[in-house]
């Protein structure tokens, strides 16, 4: 993926980057979904003293659908070397996830700890696809294209 990144025109990036996400973020909702409906049985038949663990599980899969987009836009960010924004995106949301972890859990118990890394990655996605957009703006105020 990094290397097909890295050869594109950085303007390019964030279009790609964001058609790229949607695809990703659509294939982890099949993925989510389709947990969702065999999670009960499953458990009904591999992990039976389980049963009240079926909703944290299947609450707990819906963050597949944002880890994969984040990932993605990771590696849009290091393809074209902003490493500022990297360090950004990556201190600020691992700090927003602790506080969310911490309150949710003492507000909510596992529920709230689950509710808090859904809400985490939710804006993981969201602030590293700004600081994408932001650099290369910015990228292209200070670098022209060249006019033929």
């Amino acid at each position: 993926v990094m290397p097909k990144l890295a050869a594109k025109d950085p303007h390019d990036v964030v279009k790609s980057v964001a058609l790229r996400s949607l695809q990703c973020f659509a294939l982890g909702a099949c993925f989510a979904a389709a947990y969702i409906l065999i999670a009960p049985f499953v458990f009904r038949y591999l992990f039976p003293q389980y049963q009240a663990s079926v909703l944290y599980s299947q609450l707990t899969v819906l963050n597949l659908m944002f880890s994969i987009p984040t990932t993605y836009l990771a590696y849009a960010l290091q393809s074209q070397r902003f490493l500022s924004q990297i360090y950004t995106v990556s201190i600020s949301t691992n700090l927003l996830r602790i506080a969310l972890i911490i309150l949710g859990g003492m507000l909510g118990g596992v529920i709230g700890v689950i509710a808090a890394k859904l809400v985490g990655n939710i804006f993981a996605v969201m602030f590293g696809y700004y600081n994408l957009k932001n650099a290369m703006r910015v990228s292209r105020v200070a670098n022209p294209p060249a006019i033929p």
